[in-house]
């Protein structure tokens, strides 16, 4: 899955952990969020 922010900045979304609640966002390659589901 891609997503763009602003319609320029490439994003990727990371759902290998998708069932496990672990969301892994990377933008432009550098800054990566980990977010959990609570």
């Amino acid at each position: 899955m891609s997503l763009k922010f602003n319609g320029e900045q490439q994003s990727q979304l990371d759902l290998t952990n998708y069932t496990q609640g672990i969301y892994l966002l990377t933008i432009n390659n550098q800054q990566t969020l980990k977010v959990i589901k609570q």
